[in-house]
């Protein structure tokens, strides 16, 4: 009866294990799934923020050159 006994506690362990396991699995993907979703959030808003500071340093430039824009900002601020 002893042994009947210790493989049902076993059994049942690791079941216990399994289902732990499982779930830890679970939580991994799930977070993966989320910094996934965050990088793929933050990649076009850095391309589209990198353009449009390069086409305003454009523009910046072309009215320069026109005569029109006096950029009286300290260095630091440009």
């Amino acid at each position: 009866m002893w042994i009947v006994e210790k493989v049902d506690s076993v059994r049942n362990g690791s079941k216990d294990l399994q289902r732990e396991l499982n779930e830890i699995k679970e939580t991994h993907n799930r977070q993966g799934v989320l910094i996934k979703r965050i990088l793929e959030l933050l990649e076009p808003q850095n391309v589209e923020n990198k353009e449009g500071v390069d086409k305003m340093a454009e523009s910046r430039e072309e009215i320069k050159n026109l005569g029109g824009f006096k950029d009286d900002r300290p260095h630091s601020c440009r």
